[in-house]
């Protein structure tokens, strides 16, 4: 019989890289460089952070672009971007910057946020750690759900395919539940810290 799944929690560790942008071309040259945890974070980040009313984008790089440089255009191309379609951060990379160099492109001059509302590029780790609950049977998931914190429903339901697949998958004959073990090498050796007991 396969082990029950371990419901795990996730919290976000937010690092300086030390990078500020304070236009649109400084955002393209840092973002060509920048870890890709910060790149993780800046578009997976928020479903983390505490949050009060509603989010126009679910990225920080959309949110600068419609708040700061008050460029509509970009910001609705970069809100757009979905990161689960990308394989890995690389790409994700990719397609930020072309997305950037494109409306560059179109601009007859350089956007600048105003000195005090800079781009902040944080690097982020995420912790993992067990919270001893366990899910045997597919009909003890709604009760355990009710006991699930919104860092267990990221680390189930939202973690892109970047990091890694969907953790758990129902198996057998709708009898029993198992962990699936499909998490990138990357991601546990940079972004994700695991920590198994706490």
């Amino acid at each position: 019989m396969p082990e029950p799944f371990a419901v795990k929690d996730c919290a976000i560790i937010t690092l300086a890289t030390g990078r500020r942008a304070h236009s649109l071309t400084d955002f393209a040259t840092h973002f060509a460089q920048i870890d890709e945890a910060s790149i993780y974070y800046h578009f997976w980040g928020s479903r983390l952070r505490t949050k009060f009313g509603s989010i126009e984008f679910q990225n920080d790089f959309a949110q600068w672009a419609r708040h700061e440089l008050d460029d509509h255009v970009l910001s609705e191309r970069l809100g757009a971007i979905d990161p689960t379609q990308f394989p890995d951060l690389d790409q994700l990379r990719r397609e930020v910057l072309d997305v950037v160099e494109e409306r560059l492109s179109e601009l007859d001059h350089i956007p600048n946020a105003r000195h005090d509302k800079p781009f902040v590029f944080i690097r982020s780790q995420i912790v993992i750690f067990d919270t001893a609950l366990r899910v045997n049977r597919p009909e003890e998931l709604p009760q355990c759900l009710a006991q699930m914190s919104t860092g267990s429903l990221f680390f189930i339901l939202s973690t892109p395919a970047a990091a890694t697949k969907i953790p758990w998958t129902i198996c057998g004959a709708g009898s029993s539940i198992s962990r699936t073990a499909m998490t990138r090498s990357f991601f546990c050796s940079r972004p994700l810290i695991p920590i198994f007991k706490r």
